[in-house]
């Protein structure tokens, strides 16, 4: 069962087949069904797909029907970790956020742990289908969107408090003065920037099945920290992506409240090396909440120009083992 966000979705399914290798069992696997699309990434994969709400998965832990420290390929495994076994995935979960970078933690490591894979098991990258990029030329056409000549902005978030409206309307107002023209997608996004307006953008709802063809056809995607990047990066999507990652994160979803967290809990270079260590059209921006408008024009233009500057995560990560 996976009773978290798209990225988690994405990991399950790309560590399944060790699963199925290390252990001997095959998966029914248990999703959200807005996550319906990821398990199409990964053919040959599960024995079966049920799709169930959020919290009816996390309700097999909350009411103790799944024991802590507890784990039998016959019977329901949650691999959320702030509900996985006895709450040693979530202390390691924390460590790896508070301490990214030093530890040699990884997302993708938190997982094998759960699901009681070696530290080497193979990821397997998801496979876009064919039939999502038949399916993206009526929305490329519909929407008369320029080859490689346009930026698409995802503004919202799930998680991560949205970039401020300012900064996204300079990145629009920039890539505009460039020639490009300026796609706002609002799908899938339950916070969005206050007082956003870019009234020239064409706004569209891009649905997952078709994302990632229809920004490689535009050639140019900026977004913050979610879900879908990691499908994109997962997936080696060919296109220009700039993430800008936010130091807040939403705590109270009725009230919609936010609380400071170290801005590299998003840093996705930091997180999961192993599917960004070779990317070349991939950057990271940071954007806290106490930077002002000079702060954001410099990031805005970075992003636009194509030129690194103080805001730009920057790594130079060494994983030989994995270019073997």
């Amino acid at each position: 069962m996976v009773p978290n966000s798209l990225g988690e979705t994405v990991v399950v399914c790309g560590l399944a087949k060790s699963f199925v290798k290390k252990h001997g069992h095959g998966i029914t696997l248990v999703v959200p069904e807005s996550h319906s699309f990821i398990p199409q990434c990964f053919p040959d994969t599960f024995d079966r797909v049920v799709y169930l709400h959020l919290e009816i998965m996390r309700q097999f832990s909350t009411t103790g029907f799944i024991p802590q420290n507890f784990f039998n390929v016959d019977f329901p495994i949650n691999t959320w970790p702030e509900q996985n076994g006895d709450g040693r995935a979530r202390e390691l979960y924390n460590l790896w956020q508070d301490s990214l970078g030093v530890y040699g933690l990884s997302l993708l490591h938190m997982y094998r742990y759960m699901l009681r894979l070696d530290w080497t098991a193979e990821f397997v990258a998801p496979k876009i289908p064919d039939q999502s990029y038949s399916d993206a030329k009526e929305l490329i056409a519909k929407f008369n969107i320029k080859h490689k000549k346009s930026v698409i902005l995802f503004v919202g978030n799930n998680t991560a408090k949205p970039s401020p409206a300012y900064l996204w309307a300079q990145i629009a107002k920039l890539y505009s003065e460039k020639g490009y023209e300026v796609i706002i997608n609002k799908y899938g996004a339950m916070f969005l920037p206050e007082g956003l307006s870019i009234p020239y953008a064409k706004i569209i709802d891009l649905p997952l099945n078709v994302a990632i063809p229809v920004c490689e056809y535009a050639g140019h995607v900026v977004c913050g920290a979610n879900g879908f990047v990691l499908l994109a990066i997962a997936s080696k999507m060919d296109c220009k992506i700039d993430v800008l990652m936010s130091d807040e994160i939403c705590y109270d979803y009725s009230k919609i409240l936010y609380k400071k967290i170290n801005y590299a809990h998003a840093c996705h270079q930091l997180g999961m090396p192993e599917l960004t260590y070779d990317l070349k059209k991939f950057r990271e921006w940071i954007t806290l909440d106490q930077h002002d408008n000079l702060a954001l024009d410099e990031i805005a233009h970075g992003i636009v120009s194509g030129i690194d500057n103080q805001y730009t995560v920057e790594l130079d990560l060494k994983l030989p083992h994995l270019t073997q």
